[in-house]
């Protein structure tokens, strides 16, 4: 995940010289340096819910990390249980971060940022169900998922917004016949 965050960061918008002569060459050196500002937008977006994402983590293994130093001997099956829940979860929601960094780049796949936004938000709303019947949530673990839960409603809107706008643009190029 750290990764993908490190290319959105790195992620430029197109130079107006390159929009002008229409340079489209495909040069590795510069992918992810021809996004439209609406695109940066949406890149930027993406970096936020990766960081967000990122911090849900780490919280979460500070969880963990203290359910460890707790942990009951004599219960270890269902504590164990939980743990690869959780892995399964978090790896679940790499998987996606790794898909939405990878629609990011031109032409940017909103549908599938779509789709991979709801399973990020089953896959949180799972681990913190996880969490709480592990009754070892902590405020800064709980705050974390509330910061990417509106981040992820933040994007899914602008989102949609891009969709609808998509939408009505084709339809104003459409001419009908008579």
């Amino acid at each position: 995940m750290k990764d993908v965050l490190r290319e959105m960061k790195e992620v430029k918008p197109a130079s107006p010289e390159d929009e002008a002569s229409g340079d489209d060459e495909d040069d590795d050196d510069d992918l992810g340096n021809d996004l439209s500002p609406e695109e940066m937008e949406v890149a930027q977006m993406v970096a936020e819910i990766m960081s967000e994402t990122i911090m849900v983590i780490k919280e979460l293994i500070r969880v963990i990390t203290g359910m460890i130093k707790l942990e009951n001997p004599k219960d270890n099956s269902g504590f164990v249980d939980s743990l690869e829940k959780l892995l399964k979860l978090c790896k679940g929601t790499g998987d996606q971060i790794d898909e939405i960094g990878a629609c990011v780049y031109p032409p940017q796949e909103i549908v599938k940022m779509k789709q991979a936004l709801k399973i990020i938000q089953g896959n949180l709303d799972e681990v913190e169900s996880e969490v709480e019947g592990l009754k070892s949530a902590s405020e800064a673990f709980t705050g974390a998922c509330g910061k990417l839960r509106s981040s992820i409603k933040h994007m899914e809107g602008e989102l949609d917004k891009r969709c609808e706008d998509e939408v009505v643009a084709g339809m104003q190029n459409v001419t009908l016949g008579s």
